[in-house]
């Protein structure tokens, strides 16, 4: 019987033995174990990526007899995402939410619209974005002022309204300034959509479709889905109805705030008169996935590069001195001074770097697929381990683990290979939003510190990975007034 059980499970899931085990396996169950208690669970899967980038080479872990190959090596990463654009099954669990058209789309439905999103991320889109980041900024960095002198602070909840106001505005054109019920309430849905989610992983049993509708996270789910569905299918339905009657009128298209938002951009090339390219669940679809990319990644990306900034005095004052010689003391970023600003994009990426926002991306074998050492089997789950490709010491030295902006202004010390800086996702299936989001995130952080000197220590934070990398605590921030 034993016999029969391995024999089944080494038929529907192909092993390559030659690749390492990570420690903890356990009969039957392989690592599951180790994922089970959630408070635990991140460090363990992050273990797996660090025991990758020690030994050098793939490894794999088990859930019950399911081999999961995770890879950490620059070359291999880049061989499995420009090879492997095939999702891992765990993505069809985000489907209830974002649906089939971008994250989880299949292959050609994903060629097909990533094509029109392209379009929304052109330089001169991004260069008019500019302004809005500049504004929505200064008042972010206004409404600091009341904690000014209150000690440690939790800036998430200012954060979150700050840039789901600015990711509405940019996505669907829609201002939402001042309605913080609906603000607070959209977020709170998304959070809890993606709890839910990633439930189903720590959860071995949700991953079963059939218990999973019947469990109360998909209750939950529904319920959220509720408050996120109904403001993008309104808001959709609106600005098509916008826009067809302005190509019946042969009217201009106006745009709202002096720039195109990524709905106008989609609509302006995927409907005529007569014809649209995409019905209205798709595009629905595709906008929740584009508010996702644009609001809740970021926060998290603004909070990690906030709390890295705060844990050193010194390299603060080094952005301030680099704000000062490039823009002055009140003059704002524009696109032909952002690039001047080589400190702070060092600051940026190397906070992002420790910290990112997706510290694991899964992708499926459709084929044999042969790495530097090891082949991986057709039909398995790869793990591209973002957090231990950034960590790995081997390409970024021996202090890999430590906040060290400079290492980026020196190229012997920047490793050779693009792959080796993971955050924003490695190869064809990368994220396209990276531009926008730097941007946003340097608008931020040279308003903020004009006014304010902040006071953290990243070395205190806990994380965990809820779909996204976020922190647990240790994340609060000290704000005083900088003086002029």
């Amino acid at each position: 019987m034993w016999l029969a059980y391995v024999l089944l499970c080494r038929w529907y899931f192909p092993v390559n033995e030659q690749v390492t085990t990570c420690p903890g396996k356990w009969p039957l169950i392989g690592h599951a174990h180790k994922l089970v208690n959630k408070k635990e669970a991140f460090h363990n899967l992050m273990a797996f990526g660090e025991y990758s980038a020690k030994i050098g080479d793939v490894t794999k872990f088990y859930i019950g007899p399911m081999p999961f190959y995770v890879v950490t090596e620059p070359e291999d990463v880049s061989t499995i995402v420009n090879k492997c654009l095939d999702k891992m099954f765990v993505y069809k669990f985000i489907e209830p939410m974002l649906g089939k058209s971008l994250t989880a789309a299949e292959v050609p439905i994903w060629k097909r619209n990533r094509k029109f999103v392209e379009l929304c991320f052109k330089q001169h889109i991004l260069d008019d974005y500019l302004q809005l980041f500049n504004e929505r900024a200064e008042r972010f960095a206004e409404t600091l002022a009341e904690d000014v002198g209150q000690g440690e602070v939790d800036l998430k909840k200012k954060i979150t309204r700050s840039v789901l106001e600015t990711s509405v505005m940019t996505t669907f054109g829609i201002n939402l300034d001042g309605k913080n019920e609906m603000n607070d309430n959209y977020a709170k849905a998304i959070n809890d959509s993606l709890n839910t989610v990633s439930d189903r992983i720590y959860k071995p049993w949700l991953i079963i479709d059939t218990i999973y509708n019947l469990s109360s996270d998909r209750k939950k789910l529904d319920k959220a889905l509720e408050t996120i569905f109904k403001f993008s299918k309104e808001t959709v339905l609106l600005r098509k109805t916008e826009h067809l009657q302005r190509l019946q009128k042969k009217e201009d298209f106006n745009h709202k705030g002096g720039f195109q938002s990524v709905l106008d951009v989609i609509l302006e090339n995927s409907m005529t008169e007569t014809e649209s390219v995409f019905n209205d669940v798709e595009l629905r679809n595709i906008m929740d996935n584009m508010i996702l990319a644009a609001f809740d990644t970021t926060i998290y990306q603004m909070l990690y590069v906030l709390i890295c900034i705060g844990s050193s005095p010194e390299v603060q004052d080094k952005i301030l001195e680099d704000i000062n010689s490039v823009l002055g003391k009140d003059k704002q970023l524009k696109s032909n001074n952002l690039s001047q600003l080589v400190y702070l994009d060092a600051v940026v990426k190397e906070a992002i770097r420790l910290y990112p926002v997706g510290p694991m991306i899964g992708r499926h074998t459709t084929a044999h697929t042969k790495l530097r050492n090891v082949t991986i089997p057709a039909e398995s789950s790869v793990i591209v381990h973002i957090w231990g490709i950034n960590r790995n010491k081997r390409y970024w030295g021996l202090d890999a683990e430590e906040f060290n902006p400079e290492r980026w202004l020196d190229s012997k010390t920047m490793p050779k290979h693009q792959a080796a800086f993971a955050t924003f996702g490695p190869g064809r299936r990368g994220c396209i939003g990276k531009t926008y989001a730097l941007m946003y995130i340097k608008a931020t952080v040279v308003s903020l510190l004009r006014k304010y000197k902040i006071t953290a220590d990243h070395k205190k934070m806990k994380v965990e990975c809820r779909v996204m990398l976020k922190p647990l605590s240790g994340h609060l921030i000290k704000i005083e007034k900088r003086n002029k």
